[in-house]
């Protein structure tokens, strides 16, 4: 491979790829360097275990998305950017909350998230002092995640624009 980024881009797709047709507790690192036409010692290079490639996969692919801070960027633009990309590669973050359990999703995603909500709320200065902030910040989080987790599972049946339509209202209600 070309360089550091592509290869880590290549195990990530050979990842996404076994999980198609095995748990992730089933999956080797053979079964992952297979499926994506990479060496053993070179996944070794780039990660110590496929616990490491999975962090790596939700930092690259989720944090973007919540790291964005651009200005006039909007909660709904951010929310539905999110659950789309959660939607582009479904079965695989469904197979690992499957078998990692919501704990690993949530602590990977979770300071990414609560800044993004914290960087929104800054721009209303003056509404709430710094410590509503960052509880704000915190409860909007753990509230994203948590409904992130619920449709990933298929416990929610809509499309991210539904659900952030429907947040909207519920957000805005007196």
């Amino acid at each position: 491979m070309a360089n550091s980024e592509q290869t880590k881009r290549a195990l990530a797709e050979g990842l996404k790829t076994a999980l198609r047709s095995q748990e992730f507790d089933q999956i080797t690192v053979a079964d992952i360097t297979e499926c994506s036409e990479v060496s053993r010692n070179t996944f070794y290079y780039h990660f110590r275990d496929k616990q490491e490639l999975v962090d790596w996969i939700f930092h690259t692919d989720l944090g973007p998305v919540l790291r964005d801070s651009r200005p006039g960027r909007t909660w709904n633009e951010a929310l539905t950017e999110l659950l789309a990309r959660l939607q582009r590669s479904r079965v695989f973050y469904a197979g690992i909350l499957r078998n990692q359990g919501q704990d690993r999703f949530s602590s990977c995603l979770f300071e990414d998230c609560s800044q993004m909500v914290s960087s929104l709320l800054a721009r209303r200065p003056g509404e709430l002092s710094l410590a509503e902030q960052e509880m704000a910040a915190r409860f909007y989080a753990h509230a994203v995640i948590g409904l992130a987790m619920d449709w990933i599972r298929g416990d929610t049946q809509a499309e991210p624009e539904e659900i952030v339509t429907m947040l909207q209202k519920l957000i805005n209600r007196r």
